[in-house]
């Protein structure tokens, strides 16, 4: 943390430092995400004077839209930025419900859903034996 003193010279550890170096890549993304909430808010909701009905507003846990209207519904996007992140969803969830799904067979790998998301390239071989393995159990 990072020694602060307010105009009285009292040292002030109520914020910490945030360098944007440290959280460049989350700034780029959820700037982007809030630009695509953005744009859902802008299409859905009844303009407002100076475009405040496309704002965010500020929660305990992190950023909403407020109610975004939706015919004789309202619904509301909110971005948690308490929470600690469970490293996204895949294809099989759109699908599990309906079927039996094998998810999480991929290449091992860092960063998903940011822009240095990659894969280890040391954890194909492992990865395409384990499919080997399994579809030699399919009848």
């Amino acid at each position: 943390m990072v020694e602060r003193h307010d105009e009285s010279g009292t040292l002030d550890e109520a914020w910490p430092a945030l360098p944007l170096d440290d959280w460049a890549d989350t700034y780029a993304t959820l700037h982007m995400f809030t630009q695509v909430v953005g744009k859902v808010r802008l299409a859905r909701a009844p303009m407002v004077n100076h475009w405040w009905h496309v704002t965010l507003y500020v929660t305990s846990r992190g950023l909403t839209t407020g109610p975004i209207p939706d015919g004789q519904r309202t619904f509301q996007i909110g971005f948690d930025l308490v929470g600690e992140a469970s490293g996204g969803g895949s294809d099989g969830n759109f699908v599990a419900h309906r079927m039996p799904t094998l998810d999480g067979l991929g290449a091992d790998g860092d960063g998903a859903h940011t822009l240095q998301e990659h894969i280890l390239i040391s954890s194909l071989v492992p990865r395409m034996l384990l499919m080997r393995r399994l579809m030699e159990t399919l009848d």
